[in-house]
């Protein structure tokens, strides 16, 4: 849509240009022109006329085949003609060839695509869109030594293109000049100095290139995993492990690896899976996370059977020296090279035995035997830190509670005390003294306010190394010892920094820095300069089409971003107060504050399940968000329910309405359930097209675009969530369909 504003313009240029020929003031500075030329000129004025229409219509053929005719016909008066206007020219068959060659490479049209992306790269040869077309069409011609100058090309044009150095890399192996790729796969690590993750990938495809690197190549894989889970990159994490699998596939270690990188990922039937058909007797990893996977799965007798088995593995332990210490966890398979990277892991194996083990006898009603082994715990890994602890040892105190046990009070205290722990742990190694010495720590004045809630104060700040300007949040001061407070702050933290990595997404604000102490809490995030999306709706700003295309786009990328399998963030308050959208019109998603995360830790789910409180703004949310009316408990909530705050979003943007009006919130949450409101027949919601006609009309004239964008719309809407769209990916696909449906009438 952008590129057919652009080519209007264009058009409009080109019309005033000829225009100001046929004047006279511009026929003087011509005075060579003849009379006959200047009808001809007005001839070319008229063509370049129609082709822009046929742009309009979305007629790439016939425009292109006009914008070449020009061409031909300008070739007579190059000496009248300037080079801005023959760069216009220019600029449109390329843009013709674009878009007829992406529609050709999708029907596999693969040799038409081709000549037509090596006449538009005569016009731009130094384009890295055609380049990489053209590199696609080679690649699917297996016209591999084409492709191989085309990338030579593309990495001289931009040195920092990655993917140009794997796939160049690769067709030299293909080509059986792996002396090229090595070159090439070390020029790669070259380039990205510090970059480890590229280096440890470039190793790996250099020990691929390797005919003997076999081993060096399962080193590097198991590297380049490691490095993965570092960066919260689960899935390809285990992609990664699947290979190495695949090079030594009765290589049980790997098949432990593999486990746990499934076990992180929620795929505890894999784990099960996996483990239960090896040999783990001399592997204590390999039984934590089978016992971890049992305990989940409500099998406590199995579960617990594989931690005391830890456990007591202790007490061996703790009669032999230190060096025989070693050799002994040696004897298990612990992962390490250093005795302290052994010993490390398995205590974090330990402890957490230690509480599952404490947790399965405190739910069998035996809670001496599980306050011993918590006993033990603090005795032995007050260092290690685990929210499963923090949930075992509140319900605890809870037990102790329940009987009147003045016990209840310890284990109260310890609970807050490794609460408090976690939080500083998790969210940022920073404390809230050394976030102050990174960023600007003045106290705001009121011009810096860019927004204040009832728990938060956000305002402008400033990196002090760097001078990058920031948004900081804080919470106040009253609110920091509130577990709700916190939560919702963590939240956002741990939304924010999970896509903000491995690198920022263009349409969510950046996580930045966090710090904490034990009674403030505040981080840092990308300053985004522009309005909210109410506020531009309120401006009346928000006014054609264009606009609306692209803020839909837009957050529909971003909430991609939100619920991909790594992360499944559900934002859970998507409305136009937390969407921003910058001077250049570019979309950022913030607020996540009550978000869910899908690495939420049971504590923090039953929490929410305990308040019984409807969670998001009432004209935006989804029917599952309010508390069931029969028992009180929330519904489960995942990301269609973003979708059908989206819906309401665009049903706002297409009638400048929400789906259902009224002052009192409360009543419009009933509305959105659908359930009755004073006695009345519960409401339905009005098509977008049947609320507000003459804007829709003015949006998009015709019957049958009200009918598509209503049909999205209102699929958005279905109040159960297995009839809306199921991703984001799908609405965003349906929507763009139906817009390049209408733009080819």
């Amino acid at each position: 849509m952008t590129e057919i504003f652009t080519l209007m313009a264009l058009g409009a240029a080109f019309g005033w240009i000829f225009a100001k020929a046929m004047e006279p003031s511009v026929q003087s500075e011509w005075p060579n022109i003849k009379i006959e030329e200047v009808s001809d000129i007005d001839n070319i004025r008229k063509k370049i006329l129609k082709a822009e229409n046929e742009l309009n219509k979305g007629n790439y053929f016939e425009g292109l085949n006009i914008f070449r005719d020009l061409k031909h016909e300008l070739t007579d008066y190059k000496d009248k003609i300037s080079a801005s206007e023959r760069m216009g020219i220019d600029s449109s068959i390329k843009l013709c060839i674009e878009h007829i060659s992406e529609g050709l490479i999708k029907q596999k049209v693969y040799a038409e695509a081709l000549t037509l992306l090596e006449e538009a790269l005569a016009i731009s040869p130094d384009d890295m869109n055609i380049l990489k077309k053209i590199v696609r069409i080679e690649l699917a011609l297996d016209r591999k030594y084409e492709a191989i100058v085309k990338l030579q090309k593309i990495l001289r044009i931009d040195p920092a293109f990655l993917d140009g150095y794997r796939r160049l890399g690769k067709l030299y192996i293909e080509t059986r000049e792996r002396e090229k790729a090595i070159k090439i796969f070390h020029d790669a690590i070259n380039k990205f100095p510090g970059e480890e993750r590229v280096k440890l990938e470039m190793l790996e495809r250099i020990a691929l290139a390797t005919p003997e690197g076999h081993s060096a190549r399962l080193q590097n894989l198991k590297l380049w995993a490691e490095e993965l889970l570092r960066d919260r990159n689960l899935s390809k994490a285990e992609e990664v492990m699947e290979e190495a699998r695949k090079i030594f596939p009765e290589n049980n270690l790997l098949t432990v690896q593999l486990s746990k990188i499934q076990y992180k990922m929620g795929k505890t039937e894999n784990t099960r899976k996996e483990l239960e058909k090896i040999n783990i007797q001399n592997n204590l990893e390999g039984k934590y996370y089978l016992g971890s996977t049992y305990f989940m799965q409500n099998e406590p007798d199995k579960a617990l059977k594989l931690f005391n088995q830890i456990i007591n593995f202790e007490t061996e332990l703790s009669q032999l020296r230190e060096e025989e210490k070693i050799n002994k966890l040696r004897s298990v398979e612990i992962p390490g090279d250093s005795g302290a990277e052994i010993t490390g892991t398995y205590h974090s194996l330990l402890y957490p035995s230690i509480a599952a083990a404490g947790e399965i006898y405190r739910r069998r009603g035996m809670i001496e035997e599980s306050e011993k082994l918590f006993l033990e715990f603090l005795e032995k890994g007050s260092n290690y830190i685990d929210e499963h602890i923090l949930t075992f040892m509140s319900s605890l105190s809870e037990d102790f509670k329940k009987k009147g046990d003045e016990r209840e009070h310890y284990w109260k205290s310890q609970a807050e005390k490794l609460g408090f722990a976690i939080e500083r742990k998790k969210h940022n190694k920073d404390s809230y003294e050394d976030f102050w010495l990174r960023f600007q720590p003045s106290e705001p004045s009121p011009s810096d306010i860019i927004g204040e809630g009832g728990m938060a104060i956000v305002y402008r700040g400033r990196e002090l190394k760097t001078g990058r300007p920031v948004a900081i949040k804080k919470m106040h001061r009253q609110f920091c010892q509130d577990q709700k407070a916190r939560s919702f702050f963590h939240n956002e933290v741990s939304a924010l920094e999970a896509m903000s990595r491995p690198q920022p997404h263009p349409n969510i604000v950046e996580f930045i820095a966090h710090g904490i102490s034990e009674d403030r809490f505040v981080f840092a995030m990308e300053l985004v300069e522009g309005k909210s999306l109410r506020d531009k709706l309120l401006d009346g700003e928000i006014n054609n089409w264009q606009q609306i295309y692209s803020i839909i786009c837009q957050t529909c990328d971003g909430l991609q971003r939100a619920h991909e399998d790594e992360k499944k963030i559900v934002h859970r308050d998507l409305k136009p107060e937390n969407i921003l959208i910058t001077s250049d019109g570019t979309v950022k998603l913030t607020d996540f504050g009550i978000c869910r995360v899908s690495s939420l830790t049971t504590s923090t789910r039953q929490h929410y399940q305990r308040t019984r409180s409807f969670v998001g703004t009432s004209y935006y949310s989804a029917p599952e968000q309010y508390p069931d009316p029969f028992d009180g408990n929330l519904p489960p909530i995942d990301h269609r329910a973003d979708i059908y705050s989206l819906g309401c979003i665009i049903y706002e943007l297409l009638t400048t309405q929400t789906p259902f009006v009224h002052d009192d919130p409360g009543i419009v949450g009933l509305m959105h359930q659908r359930r009755n409101v004073t006695g009345s027949t519960p409401q339905s919601i009005v098509p977008p097209g049947m609320r507000n006609p003459l804007l829709m009309e003015k949006l998009s004239p015709g019957k049958e675009e009200k009918k598509e964008l209503d049909r999205i719309v209102m699929k958005c809407l279905q109040k159960l969530p297995l009839g809306r769209y199921q991703s984001v990916k799908e609405l965003k696909e349906d929507f763009i369909s139906a817009c390049t449906k209408q733009s080819n009438r």
